[in-house]
């Protein structure tokens, strides 16, 4: 940053302060009182864009050359993604495959276990089982290789209808709800049962 862009922000950061100071003081119990105030008011985002051409004045430039850096390092990223994903995907295909195989054998021989014709010992059993090819969850190579492991635990939602109540009213979720319903009602759907359309009354700064 240059340091006329730095002495510039800092004018403003102190009318800022100065400004801040005022509004904190402002008492309205007559109509030269509000006057006084819409005036701060004007000044205050008289204040705000021009700080905000500021920012931007510094930050196009490098939201520009970031997103070049990133245009120039996407297309090798998602080749990349999508090769690790084919790979990934077919180990876990084959091991699962091999895993299948591995635990029909294993039921196999513990349903075997008893006595009376066709059954076979516990001991003899222990045995064909030890001998029961299990798939590699450890596969190395020459440069590396790749595991096979659990994940950690993770959550999914399979039926909304039977959580608790008290998941639909946090704020999150009645946030993640209220898109939803903009979304639909941008493509014409009406408002929704449960929702209301609203106004409320706000003040708005205007500069001469």
């Amino acid at each position: 940053m240059k340091n006329d862009q730095k002495q510039e922000i800092e004018v403003i950061a102190k009318d800022a302060v100065k400004l801040d100071k005022a509004a904190g003081k402002l008492a309205i119990t007559n109509d030269a009182q509000l006057k006084a105030a819409s005036s701060t008011l004007t000044e205050v985002k008289a204040a705000s864009k021009l700080l905000e051409g500021k920012k931007r004045s510094i930050l196009d430039p490098l939201n520009q050359a970031a997103k070049e850096v990133r245009e120039l390092f996407r297309e090798p990223e998602e080749q990349l993604k999508h090769a690790e994903g084919i790979l990934k995907s077919t180990i876990l295909t084959y091991h699962e495959a091999q895993d299948a195989i591995a635990q029909k054998q294993i039921a196999s021989i513990e349903n075997r276990v008893g006595t009376g014709r066709g059954h076979i010992k516990v001991e003899t059993a222990m045995a064909q089982l030890a001998n029961i090819d299990q798939p590699d969850t450890n596969i190395r190579t020459e440069n590396g290789g790749a595991q096979i492991r659990q994940s950690a635990e993770k959550v999914r939602v399979t039926d909304p209808y039977f959580l608790p109540p008290e998941y639909l009213y946090r704020e999150r979720v009645l946030e993640a709800l209220r898109l939803e319903i903009v979304s639909d009602m941008r493509e014409g759907k009406p408002c929704p049962n449960g929702a209301e359309m609203y106004r409320e009354k706000i003040v708005a700064g205007v500069t001469a």
